[in-house]
């Protein structure tokens, strides 16, 4: 006997060959695909249709491996599509904003609502598709957003900054070094020497200057 305060439901017997609905219905493939476009993101595509992610990947996967006009193949082209005109798009306007210019924004009004163009068959102004005036708005480049750009566009520098950076030197390592170039030095002047080059040729006489030289005064000119 039935509990008074439980309610009893129907059970719907089953039926054998008779399988679920499949959920990729046009419905969800075109809400799914419109919200891609103006986010971006398949998370929030997932949870307007109320799916799990785990769910539109194992639909991504077998779009994947269909022929084209299948509906999972179809699916998942459009969807890649869409996030790819909306990264285009945000490119496009994050540059724009960048090196500044005249942009077309749309008019608002104090609430926040944009300003549109009501035409006399017009009965509801609120919620009407009216056509939305857009002005002219001046931007100033921003610097930097051009400096994001730059780093995300040509994170290599020039050539003479993809050199390693070279390590410190201790002075004991330049004193050995030095002491190097000595010996090579001293080694090049006896083989021109065993040669019969003269010294003179060897190691020129300094430069003459017209500077003369100042003579130290005597115990006579301290007198």
């Amino acid at each position: 006997m039935a509990h008074p305060e439980r309610a009893t439901f129907p059970r719907v017997p089953f039926k054998p060959g008779q399988g679920r609905a499949p959920k990729l219905t046009p419905e969800i493939h075109e809400l799914f695909v419109n919200t891609v476009k103006q986010t971006g993101r398949w998370t929030a595509a997932a949870g307007r249709c109320a799916l799990g992610m785990t769910t539109v990947y194992a639909w991504f996967a077998k779009g994947r491996t269909q022929r084209p006009g299948q509906p999972y193949r179809d699916f998942w082209d459009a969807a890649t599509r869409a996030r790819a005109d909306f990264v285009t798009m945000a490119a496009a306007r994050h540059h724009q904003l960048a090196v500044g210019g005249v942009i077309k924004l749309p008019a608002m009004d104090k609430q926040g609502n944009p300003v549109r163009m009501h035409t006399d068959e017009c009965k509801t102004p609120n919620s009407c598709r009216c056509e939305v005036i857009y002005i002219d708005k001046v931007v100033m480049p921003s610097e930097r957003a051009l400096e994001f750009e730059l780093d995300r566009l040509d994170p290599i520098g020039p050539a003479e900054e993809q050199m390693p950076e070279q390590p410190g030197q201790t002075r004991a390592e330049i004193e050995a070094e030095g002491a190097r170039h000595i010996d090579l030095f001293y080694s090049s002047v006896k083989v021109l020497v065993d040669l019969g080059v003269p010294l003179p040729q060897i190691a020129p006489p300094a430069i003459e200057t017209t500077a003369k030289k100042v003579e130290e005064p005597g115990p006579e000119d301290e007198k």
